[in-house]
């Protein structure tokens, strides 16, 4: 079963393939790895373990964990290095390096399985690394397997793969599964990319687990990733700042899709959540905290079918909700100034060019929150929704609502010309306004004397004239709620 002399060099003997020159532009970190030159191959055969440097010495020889981990720390001796991955490694402990820089790790047929000897239960724990790239891998947090009686106290050490104040990290390609926490978490680690992932599978019904989650991170993006059948939170931010999550698709989370939470009193602020699929969880997007969040854009999106809500913000400013198609919420598909933290004011929130279709109770609630609600398309049914429930100051203009239970279309503003008859000198005009007008302004199109409205409902309101024509009139009218 051990391998000797040419059975060793054969093994090693893989396609040594060149890293590309990369542009610039390309994001801190990937340009550093043009140019790596040392190469270690780490590989499993016969139930053994082996490590050899790019000389082909064995430097590690039949414990998972130490070949995986001396040879990282072999590679950051020589000023950084590819460190090749091939087989499947049952791990014994976690692997555990910190203060390394200009790392590749790369899989090749590679799968890691969580230890069950903790703490921690990671598969990789990495602190103080800067340039660093993990890829290709299948992660396997074997969550039946783990002691769970300290979980609720330990959470952060069953994190699958763990990066604590590191910068320039990128993980692409992976398949992060199995988990018992989070597959990924990034704790106080900025200018990173988390892209191409599939992360599915994690937690159990007892016990939370989210498929991403960062904490005080800066200069972090989160693009192009599969998170499906995690019992918590698909990508999770506590305190973010400067964030990017663009392209995910999140299928199934437990509790929310993309979160972006003020947990402390820390300055979280200029996020951007563009262009995700989010389907069937409880939430969609959730916005704010016990302290404010400061400045998000969330564009693009597409939100379907959540029990609670599309989009939730509370204690959260200067959010624009642009573009985005929200539909099938069980109670709400937005709900501003609210939230299953409390509730918070929200300012200069902006709701403009959305379509909102379906949600089982109100289209739209804000509570006691300055909002603008511009040019969406709202889509209801009177027999059992409301398009919208507003509390506190807004602006709604420009928004059209279509009501599939009486196929009626309504809207924010309106006008039209009605005609005063032949010797009459009242007409009343449906004016097709979502609600009662706040205002309405009439110019009549010829001698009808001093004329006033009057009357004023959510379906019409009366023109009133002093003299009546001698023939048909019209009257110029603008209304709106």
């Amino acid at each position: 079963g051990v391998l000797h002399g040419a059975d060793i060099h054969a093994e090693a003997m893989t396609v040594r393939y060149p890293l590309p020159s990369f542009l610039p532009g390309t994001p801190i970190g990937e340009r550093s790895f043009a140019g790596i030159k040392n190469v270690v191959r780490v590989f499993a055969r016969n139930g053994h373990y082996f490590a050899v440097d790019e000389h082909d010495n064995v430097i590690c020889q039949d414990s998972p964990t130490a070949c995986i981990q001396e040879s990282i720390l072999y590679a950051n001796s020589k000023g950084g290095g590819v460190v090749k991955l091939r087989g499947k490694f049952y791990l014994s402990q976690s692997v555990q390096v910190s203060n390394i820089s200009n790392i590749d790790i790369v899989g090749e047929n590679a799968e890691l399985v969580a230890p069950v000897n903790g703490p921690p239960w990671s598969i990789l724990y990495i602190s103080s690394a800067s340039s660093l790239r993990i890829r290709n891998i299948k992660f396997n947090g074997n969550k039946s397997n783990l002691p769970t009686a300290n979980y609720t106290s330990q959470r952060a050490l069953y994190n699958l793969i763990q990066i604590y104040s590191s910068t320039g990290i990128i993980i692409e390609g992976n398949e992060i599964y199995n988990a018992l926490a989070a597959g990924l978490a990034l704790i106080q680690t900025s200018y990173s990319v988390i892209k191409g992932n599939y992360v599915h599978d994690n937690g159990t019904s007892s016990l939370p687990s989210d498929g991403m989650y960062s904490y005080q991170g800066q200069y972090n993006s989160y693009v192009g990733n599969v998170i499906a059948n995690v019992t918590d939170t698909g990508i999770a931010n506590d305190d973010p700042q400067y964030l990017t999550i663009v392209g995910n698709v999140i299928v199934n989370p437990g509790v929310q899709g993309i979160s972006l939470y003020a947990a402390d009193q820390y300055t979280a602020s200029h996020s951007v959540v563009a262009g995700n699929v989010i389907y069937q969880g409880g939430r969609g997007i959730v916005i704010g905290g016990p302290y404010n969040l400061d400045t998000a854009m969330i564009t693009g999106n597409s939100i379907i079918h959540q029990s609670i809500s599309g989009i939730e913000l509370s204690n959260a400013s200067h959010i624009s909700i642009a573009d985005n198609a929200i539909r099938y919420a069980g109670q709400q598909n937005i709900l501003i100034g609210s939230s299953w933290w409390g509730n918070y004011t929200c300012y200069n929130v902006v709701i403009k060019n959305n379509i909102i279709t379906d949600s089982n109770g109100i289209n739209i609630v804000t509570a006691s929150s300055l909002v603008d609600i511009i040019r969406n398309k709202i889509i209801y049914n009177s027999a059992s929704q409301k398009p919208y429930s507003i509390t506190g100051p807004a602006t709604i203009e420009g928004n059209i609502y279509n009501d599939i239970n009486t196929g009626n279309t309504y809207y924010d503003e309106n006008s039209g010309v009605a005609t005063m008859p032949a010797n009459a000198t009242s007409v009343t005009v449906n004016h097709g306004l979502i609600s009662t007008p706040s205002k309405v302004l009439i110019t009549p199109g010829g001698n009808l004397g001093t004329c006033y409205v009057s009357s004023i409902t959510s379906t019409s309101f009366t023109i009133t004239c002093s003299t009546a024509p001698s023939a048909n009139t019209p009257i110029y009218w603008y209304a709106e709620v």
